[in-house]
């Protein structure tokens, strides 16, 4: 994550839910981490699927589980689909600068 300034932000909460059809019977899928002192992060073992990523600068914890919570932040959600096996490294664009995706084989 970057701030205002553009430099890394550290501590950074980074959520990776499944797509909103699944997300209310699969929170077994909710994964989540913070960035590192360079605004990175990495996730491991993730199943195949879609997903959306979120990340705030500061978020209560859990949060992101309170669907009337996340309906004023849905549409800012970024899309990752998840292919079995492969490492993927997303841009996050504004956000946070890169994450580092593991799937599960």
């Amino acid at each position: 994550m970057l701030d205002s300034r553009q430099t890394p932000f550290p501590g950074a909460a980074v959520v990776l839910l499944p797509e909103l059809d699944r997300r209310l019977l699969r929170t077994d899928l909710y994964k989540t981490t913070s960035t590192d002192e360079t605004g990175r992060f990495v996730m491991e073992r993730l199943p195949p699927g879609d997903y959306r990523e979120f990340s705030w600068e500061s978020v209560s914890d859990f949060a992101w589980q309170d669907p009337a919570f996340m309906r004023d932040y849905e549409d800012r959600g970024r899309a990752v689909r998840v292919t079995a096996g492969a490492r993927q490294t997303v841009d996050m664009e504004k956000y946070v600068r890169k994450a580092t995706l593991f799937c599960q084989r």
